[in-house]
């Protein structure tokens, strides 16, 4: 449903029309384009949202062109990424296929993936946000009131945290692969070989089996790893700003209902509230329609990570406390950020559900047809975010993810051959590199 061509409800007066102007000029601290600004421009260096004008106060400056230095520098994240995909499927080819070997693998399909609908979504953002501004505009204004803290301070503490978690993760991931080639090089007397050497032909054996290694790549290695690891996080993050966005406005609507609670009320207040409760509904769709290829790669990616690490749980034994912490840290990580996400994409289909709960008190006599419009609204319609129409975001999802989860660790921990788990691949100890034959 295009919000755009929507018919304007015609509820504000002259005064009001004024007001939201005049925020508009200024930006209001409160709006969605504002809270989410610097978020995107922090995504932008690691190439994700390639948006120009993401932080002016005016939306009509928010565009996309495809010959700006923000697209090119995406796309060639996004090449990058596609040609290490493409290399890890030739070397599954090599090695043959199996849930260890796979992980990389599917890392590289999902952040890949990711990078080109972000890429997608970018070229749609500036009519997007202009229909998310026209939607939202009314709530920016009295009598509608923040609903507790400010929307830019919750998204931003959001972000900050999700990221510094995902940063520790990823310097604790360098730090233990580190120490262990650091460690193994100990038993290997008489080498060269350094220790960036080997771990990036380690860790990125797909290039370097066709290719040798040189210093002056490994900015470069980074670069695009720190891109598709950061992607991958975003993923989440992203939707969750968006979940708790939406539920804000829901929210509202509750409060400003609950402002009136023991008072006789208007009929005309209930067509108000109604008219503004349908166009968050139309908001959502709207949203749902762009987002929901994201959404469903972000829960795809989220179950499939959280069975892998607790499938590694059952079969890696680590003798370091280093590894051991590391390990833990990063389970907790992950399942953390899939709950997370999901309950704050859950949350806007509980705030639908706000106000009939205050509805459902108002006396008899007080009750009218158009009241009765809005209560029939909001109890029969399901308004969630889904995951490309499959499934709603919804509480009731955490349970039944949570319960795909238990049942796979169960048939795992029946089933699981450690031996054959914990076998690698041949020639992937430290004294092999320096003898080994690249194919060019």
């Amino acid at each position: 449903m295009n919000i755009i061509n929507t018919p304007k409800i015609h509820f504000r007066d002259d005064s009001v029309e004024e007001e939201i102007e005049r925020k508009r000029k200024h930006q209001a601290p409160d709006s969605f384009q504002n809270a989410i600004g610097p978020i995107i421009v922090v995504a932008q260096c690691l190439g994700i949202m390639p948006v120009i004008g993401i932080l002016t106060n005016n939306r009509n400056a928010v565009k996309f062109k495809w010959m700006s230095i923000r697209t090119i520098y995406s796309i060639f994240i996004l090449i990058c990424g596609i040609a290490e995909l493409l290399l890890n499927l030739n070397r599954i080819h090599r090695v043959g296929l199996n849930l260890i070997n796979a992980e990389a693998l599917t890392f590289y399909a999902i952040t890949s993936t990711g990078q080109f609908l972000f890429l997608s979504l970018a070229r749609r953002w500036p009519k997007l946000i202009t229909c998310w501004d026209r939607a939202e505009s009314v709530f920016l204004t009295r009598p509608y009131r923040t609903h507790g803290w400010r929307l830019d301070f919750k998204m931003k503490i959001l972000a900050c945290f999700w990221t510094a978690l995902s940063a520790m993760e990823y310097a604790g991931y360098l730090t233990m692969t580190s120490i262990g080639i650091y460690g193994a090089l100990k038993e290997c007397p008489g080498t060269n070989i350094t220790i960036q050497e080997v771990f990036f032909e380690s860790q990125r054996s797909h290039i370097f089996y066709w290719i040798n290694f040189q210093n002056w790549m490994i900015p470069l290695l980074l670069l695009v790893n720190m891109s598709l690891t950061f992607c991958w996080t975003y993923l989440d993050l992203f939707i969750m700003l968006v979940g708790i966005s939406l539920a804000a406005r829901f929210n509202q609507v509750t409060d400003r209902i609950m402002q009136m609670e023991n008072k006789i009320i208007p009929e005309s207040f209930w067509t108000e509230i109604r008219g503004h409760y349908l166009l968050l509904n139309e908001l959502v769709l709207y949203v749902d329609d762009r987002l929901s290829l994201i959404l469903l790669l972000s829960c795809a990616s989220n179950l499939y990570f959280v069975c892998l690490q607790l499938f590694n749980s059952f079969t890696s034994n680590y003798s370091d406390i280093i590894s051991t912490v590391f390990f833990w840290f990063s389970l907790l990580f992950v399942m953390g950020r899939a709950v997370c996400c999901l309950l704050c994409v859950a949350s806007i289909h509980e705030a639908t559900k706000g106000p009939l709960r205050i509805l459902r008190r108002v006396p008899t006599k007080h009750w009218s047809v158009e009241l009765g419009r809005f209560s029939r609204n909001i109890a029969k319609d399901t308004i969630a975010l889904t995951g490309r129409k499959f499934f709603y975001i919804t509480k009731r999802l955490v349970l039944v993810m949570a319960g795909t989860v238990v049942t796979y660790e169960l048939v795992v921990f029946d089933q699981v051959d450690k031996e054959n788990a914990s076998a690698g691949e041949n020639g992937t100890h430290p004294c092999n590199w320096t003898t080994r034959q690249h194919v060019l």
